[in-house]
């Protein structure tokens, strides 16, 4: 992969080397093969404002630092969120004894984050843009 080149911006103290080095460090410090923007504001020397700056976002610095990224799916198959649900829900009934809560995709890493499942999971949505579509021509 071709590395661009990004020069210090006038005014700020970080060159762009400073802050990935920054965000390896901190997820080597967290354990972790990627990071979330709250885990940058919480741990990390720099701030996710000047990682944006620099970087248009924490997608492109996780991935220039050889980090991991989630990475942002639409249309997925519903059988794949079926079965990662059934994965989820197989982990917290046994750990917890209960259905899972919005906080264990986060908890247990899920694939995927709460969006997709919202037509499922959201009472009526799904009923209403069903009602929705078959008005269209």
């Amino acid at each position: 992969m071709r590395r661009r080149r990004i020069e210090r911006l006038p005014g700020h103290s970080y060159t762009p080397e400073q802050i990935l080095s920054d965000l390896r460090r901190t997820a080597r410090q967290l354990g972790k093969e990627t990071l979330r923007i709250k885990e940058v504001n919480e741990h990390a020397r720099v701030h996710y404002g000047t990682v944006k700056k620099y970087f248009g976002g924490l997608t492109a610095a996780l991935q220039e630092a050889g980090l991991k990224s989630k990475q942002f799916r639409r249309n997925i198959p519903p059988h794949e969120l079926l079965d990662e649900l059934l994965h989820l829900w197989d982990k917290t009934a046994s750990i917890h004894g209960r259905r899972p809560y919005k906080t264990d995709l986060r908890r247990y890493n899920a694939k995927y984050g709460y969006d997709p499942y919202y037509p499922c999971l959201v009472p009526g949505y799904a009923r209403k843009k069903l009602l929705l579509s078959a008005r269209r021509p």
